[in-house]
């Protein structure tokens, strides 16, 4: 082998040396997990803005959809507390659980009105759709 095929091989070795030196550190780099969380944290907010703006929009399209929205959940929770919450008397030495076992004493009777929550979920809902309308 002669010396100029050594010096060429010799330069394409240092040449691949510095590529794969430069490769390793870049992925060093990428592959930091402070790196890492970072670039999650920007891509979450991206997302969270995204998110937000098209909420804002379908809002100010929408406000007592939405309002009609909230309210069917918080009957729900309000049914469903209700009736948790039941008794049935089938007589005077009957019903249908016995409370001598419970450990805990009894939670407060609610004394919200169904309609009040509705209402105010409606009321809720074209606030919010006003609010975002503003900010258009």
């Amino acid at each position: 082998m002669s010396t100029k095929n050594i010096d060429r091989l010799t330069e394409q070795a240092r040449l691949t040396r510095g590529r794969v030196s430069a490769r390793a550190a870049e992925l060093r780099v990428r592959t930091d997990p402070s790196e890492l969380a970072d670039d999650l944290m920007n891509f979450a907010a991206g997302k969270a803005q995204t998110l937000t703006s098209q909420a804002r929009t379908l809002a100010a399209a929408h406000p007592v959809a939405i309002g009609a929205g909230i309210a069917a959940v918080a009957l729900a929770l309000f049914t469903k507390r209700q009736l948790s919450h039941a008794e049935i008397e089938l007589g005077d030495d009957y019903s249908d659980y016995d409370d001598s076992f419970s450990s805990s004493p009894p939670a407060a009777e609610s004394s919200i009105n169904p309609l009040v929550s509705i209402l105010s979920a409606l009321a809720a809902g074209a606030f919010l759709g006003l609010l975002s309308a503003d900010k258009k």
